[in-house]
């Protein structure tokens, strides 16, 4: 059916709860990876286990283990991701991807966005809608059109070899970082609601309970550089999310405590920019959308 093949990298931290639904949900793609490397990154539950049980039957799928986990999370989750790369060698592909431990993909997904792909040769990193799905529920997110989620992100071969990777990123955000260096290189980035896949806990839940999850993604937001002007207006876009109200709250202040000291960022000057001019174009359009309702 496709004449180009592509390549997934999953890192894994104790995930034994999820880890067996992700697996069989590549396993049964309609278009199989030529492979997939799972990394477990120092996990102490049976993580490792499950994974090397379905690497048995299934050449295509590689088991890593990472001897010494590094830390903070999100930097950690980019290391084992890299230690993945590692294994590829001289495997020919045309597309990569980054497959978190959590998620569960309808059969379809893969062919339905590497169809996406050759329609588009300009399509630099896409992936579908993602849906939180725990406690028997559904718990969609406002998301922004151009941006796709890490734990999905999908790259033409061409496009993560000119952004150089991913980043790792003390306070999360790599994914954010390489979609707008993409964009910069002319490369576009898409979410295409038309497929979804779940999530199968709740977002950033290692930070802890809502409001702590709230806080972290405010220091997400100072780090990546997003301007003060767009963050207000982010957080009350979303104050109803949950927690109503108190969430935003949290969040806004997280990121004002770091901006009140001016708190060095490490992201390039050049990106910060580019991101920032983005999101004030955003700004400006829903101002005079909402303007004219």
């Amino acid at each position: 059916m496709f004449s180009f093949s592509y390549l997934l990298i999953t890192p894994a931290q104790n995930e034994e709860a999820y880890i067996e639904k992700t697996i069989t949900s590549v396993i049964s793609q309609t278009v199989l990876p030529s492979k997939w490397v799972i990394v477990s990154d120092c996990s102490t539950d049976l993580t490792d286990e499950i994974i090397k049980s379905y690497a048995t039957n299934h050449p295509w799928i590689q088991y890593v283990r990472k001897q010494n986990r590094s830390d903070p999370y999100f930097s950690s989750q980019i290391d084992t991701f890299n230690k993945g790369y590692e294994q590829i060698g001289s495997i020919p592909y045309d597309y990569i991807g980054k497959l978190d431990a959590d998620i569960e993909l309808p059969p379809n997904y893969y062919e339905t966005i590497l169809e996406k792909f050759a329609k588009n040769p300009k399509l630099g990193i896409a992936g579908g809608e993602v849906i939180d799905y725990y406690k028997n529920k559904k718990h969609h997110h406002h998301s922004y059109q151009k941006s796709v989620a890490g734990g999905i992100h999908l790259l033409r071969r061409e496009c993560y070899e000119t952004i150089g990777g991913f980043i790792a990123m003390k306070e999360g955000g790599y994914d954010a970082i390489a979609e707008v260096k993409a964009r910069m290189q002319g490369w576009e980035t898409r979410t295409f609601t038309d497929i979804s896949v779940y999530h199968l806990k709740p977002l950033a839940a290692f930070s802890g309970n809502a409001l702590k999850r709230k806080w972290q993604m405010g220091r997400k937001d100072y780090f990546l550089g997003y301007h003060p002007i767009f963050e207000v207006a982010k957080c009350c876009f979303r104050s109803f999310e949950r927690p109503i109200i108190i969430g935003s709250i949290v969040r806004l202040i997280s990121y004002c405590l770091l901006w009140m000291k001016n708190t060095e960022r490490t992201i390039p000057r050049d990106v910060m920019a580019f991101l920032r001019k983005e999101e004030m174009r955003r700004l400006f359009l829903f101002l005079k959308n909402f303007s004219k309702q």
